[in-house]
């Protein structure tokens, strides 16, 4: 099932023998590797339906055509951002709202450990430092397993984002002040990966706990915009407190307290 190697699309060049390499140090993941596809996430569910195509395993590529973002938004995904979705068996003793997170502190300690300085979380699905997007997520459970859409700017240019997050971005290289390669992240996030949520080493109350440590909203005012039935967006406004054990975000409100387990947040101040 995996995909021929084919011709160089990234700044940071991936070179074939790089790729066959990957396949023995992604270890417990199986690699399926694409020059192109159109979108990690559909292309991780399309293998998870086949008997055949069992997790973990993790879809790679240079490139996506019609990434997927959450709720509406697309996920850009030009040269040297290092995009995968990790596919881990589903966990029935682990809620749907949790696993965002789990992945979420482990691509943080990735980053981290890669050298990033000041990296943190915003929840639901983000990675940030300085107050600039470092990396997004998108989680997904499917047909008995666990979608980990990741999307991390490594040694891309940020002009060559859009220009409506280009303001709002940064890469890891440029955290780290040197040079990492796309490659070589990938390692390190499959390692965290597979010790945060396949091999569950500890516990969730701590994971959260450590989640809201890193939380870069937490004691700042913040507006939470929720989805409703027709699609409109209810907001609130209020002071971020952190993470319960459920992984719900909780906000005072009139001294208040409210937990909200999706949403949409922006920083007020």
């Amino acid at each position: 099932m995996n995909q021929p190697i084919g011709s160089q699309n990234i700044s940071e060049a991936i070179e074939p023998s790089s790729i066959v390499q990957l396949r023995d140090l992604l270890f417990p993941f199986q690699l399926y590797w694409y020059p192109t596809v159109e979108s990690t996430n559909t292309e991780a569910a399309r293998l998870l339906r086949l008997e055949e195509s069992k997790p973990p395993f993790v879809v790679f590529t240079e490139s996506q055509t019609h990434g997927r973002g959450r709720g509406s938004n697309t996920w850009e995904s030009p040269r040297g951002v290092l995009t995968a979705t990790f596919v881990i068996p589903s966990n029935p003793s682990i809620p749907p709202n949790i696993v965002p997170l789990l992945a979420g502190l482990a691509v943080r300690d990735a980053l981290a450990d890669l050298g990033a300085a000041s990296v943190g979380l915003k929840w639901p699905n983000d990675v940030w430092a300085n107050g600039l997007k470092v990396a997004g997520l998108l989680c997904e459970r499917v047909a008995g397993g666990d979608l980990i859409g990741v999307g991390i700017n490594v040694c891309n240019e940020i002009i060559d984002l859009p220009s409506s997050i280009a303001g709002r971005s940064t890469t890891l290289a440029i955290l780290a002040n040197k040079e990492i390669s796309i490659s070589d992240t990938l390692q390190v996030l499959a390692k965290k990966i597979a010790a945060d949520l396949v091999e569950l080493r500890y516990p969730i109350s701590q994971a959260m706990e450590w989640y809201s440590d890193h939380l870069v909203i937490r004691g700042r005012k913040i507006r939470v915009s929720d989805c409703n039935s027709d699609n409109s967006f209810e907001s609130i406004e209020g002071y971020c407190q952190g993470i319960d054990d459920c992984g719900r975000l909780v906000v005072t409100i009139n001294n208040q307290r409210h937990a909200f387990v999706t949403g949409r947040v922006t920083l007020i101040d």
